[in-house]
């Protein structure tokens, strides 16, 4: 009987410190937030990408000219070259991202007068699929086109991957 105790004691241990680590374990990102005065007050700057690379500026002198020469359009000629509304390209640009998977779509862009028209079609299709209105809402990104969905952010990775 004790043998049974002491396994039973150790197994419920081992799930218990499992758990503990499990929960413990965080990952995040680094978010270097810059802010600086203007006449206007203090404004943040835009959030932007950056790479560590090994070696200093001469050493990557070519590499720096690569980039500065196929920088590549901007995110709202991205997104307009692909028909893109000004709606969508306005929530990207307010949530300063890349991709729609990069935040949450609220309610309020679903329906209602800040609707982004290209939420809705998804959002109807993800509804008719899942039959709850949250969850269609939290996976209507998967029901978009892939060149509206992440296509800005494939094109750059792409770019950064031909330039390395």
């Amino acid at each position: 009987m004790t043998k049974r105790f002491a396994f039973a004691l150790i197994f419920f241990l081992f799930t218990f410190s499992f758990c503990l680590v499990a929960q413990s374990t965080q990952f995040g990102v680094v978010r270097l937030k810059v802010r600086y005065k203007s006449a206007e007050g203090t404004k943040d700057l835009p959030r932007k990408r950056f790479f560590l690379i090994p070696g200093s500026l001469e050493q990557n002198r070519s590499l720096v000219d690569k980039i500065k020469a196929g920088a590549g359009g901007s995110r709202e000629c991205y997104y307009r070259s692909h028909g893109a509304s000004t709606a969508l390209i306005n929530w990207l640009k307010d949530n300063d991202c890349e991709t729609l998977y990069c935040r949450g779509i609220e309610e309020k862009y679903v329906a209602g007068p800040d609707a982004v028209p290209e939420f809705k079609k998804p959002f109807e299709q993800a509804l008719n699929e899942l039959k709850n209105r949250e969850v269609a809402r939290r996976w209507l990104t998967n029901y978009l086109p892939p060149e509206i969905r992440s296509g800005f952010y494939d094109e750059r990775q792409k770019t950064i991957q031909t330039l390395l």
